[in-house]
């Protein structure tokens, strides 16, 4: 996780205080020993302070707290150096869960200085002192932003001492593309599926570049589908697909594109000094890495010349031996069926 982290610094009865700004924390009560939640436990927490966005509202029953995941346990007599266990989740979902706090000494024992590794983490205690013998519950929600493994950090002062709790979150992506490159036919048209691995209502598919459309948008339980429509004055190299639940995003992916036959030259006009006349051609150039000839028509005249190729990445370098009279020649390449424009100029 990067750094930038909040941190909260507290001593007896800070913690409570907060509840003067927009910070509210209802705390359990503790019966003969053991914490009994018996009512609801309700957080307005400041983003600056502890990670979370302004007005962000948890709401915990008894019975929730009880059935939290527990990433860890950590008594006050243990080493600095601690692990959290931190399940795998869903990218855009909220991880919570709950860390066991408990004070094996002879004494009362502060929570003070609590800081996180980033503002997608939170940790807050249930109390701030817990007396000896006895345990809390410490809080830890984390919110991932992008798919892959991250490792999550904080800096708990238990006290007189300072812990550090770190653990790896896996978090999964909710939506995953079926194909890495989108072919648009000789229609202008391309199909996009999406498979679903997660719960994820979608309404809409925006794009960048604009100047590629969606018909045909269909959500289905477990894939979704549309239709792409390409401007036949603009073929982008690249798309982004930007799948939207109202004004959220649900996650963004990126498709290479390719549009069947059709290249480019570049460029598009030379300039002939001498032999051989060499150019590059982008686009669907798959099919023309193995020529050896072209066809160049002219008004009614039509020849065939020796050309070399040479695939270099997605882009075909092609060197031609041809010779024109001096002046412009606009011509029309013909190289195993796909035609291209390109105009010569020979002084």
């Amino acid at each position: 996780m990067g750094g930038g982290g909040g941190g909260i610094n507290t001593s007896p009865g800070d913690f409570e205080n907060l509840a003067s700004g927009n910070s509210v924390i209802g705390l359990g009560k503790s019966i003969e020993g053991k914490r009994m939640f018996r009512h609801w436990i309700l957080f307005w927490v400041i983003a600056s302070v502890v990670g979370f966005c302004p007005g962000q509202e948890i709401r915990l029953a008894d019975e929730e707290v009880l059935k939290l995941p527990e990433f860890g346990s950590l008594k006050l007599s243990d080493e600095a150096e601690q692990s959290l266990k931190i399940p795998a989740g869903f990218m855009g979902d909220e991880i919570l869960g709950k860390l066991v706090l408990l004070n094996d000494s002879t004494s009362a024992a502060q929570i003070g200085k609590i800081q996180t590794s980033c503002g997608c983490t939170s940790a807050i205690p249930m109390e701030t002192m817990i007396g000896a013998g006895k345990q809390g519950i410490m809080l830890i929600t984390y919110q991932p932003k992008m798919a892959g493994k991250s490792r999550l950090e904080t800096l708990l002062t238990f006290g007189e001492k300072q812990f550090h709790l770190s653990g790896i979150a896996e978090t999964k992506s909710k939506l995953q593309a079926t194909q890495p490159q989108l072919a648009f036919g000789k229609d202008g048209r391309t199909t996009i599926s999406i498979d679903k691995l997660a719960h994820a209502p979608v309404d809409r598919l925006d794009l960048l570049p604009s100047s590629i459309s969606v018909k045909d948008f269909v959500d289905g339980d477990n894939l979704i589908t549309a239709t792409l429509v390409h401007s036949s004055n603009n073929r982008p190299d690249r798309v982004t697909v930007y799948p939207m639940q109202g004004d959220r995003l649900i996650q963004k992916l990126d498709y290479s594109l390719r549009y069947v036959g059709f290249v480019e030259a570049l460029p598009r006009r030379l300039f002939a000094s001498e032999e051989p006349l060499r150019f590059y051609l982008r686009g669907d150039v798959e099919s023309l890495k193995d020529a050896t000839h072209l066809k160049i028509h002219e008004g009614e005249t039509v020849r065939e010349v020796p050309c070399e190729v040479k695939l270099q990445g997605s882009v075909l370098s092609v060197s031609m031996r041809a010779t024109f009279d001096p002046g412009d020649h606009p011509i029309l390449v013909e190289m195993n069926d796909v035609e291209f424009p390109i105009s010569i100029f020979v002084r």
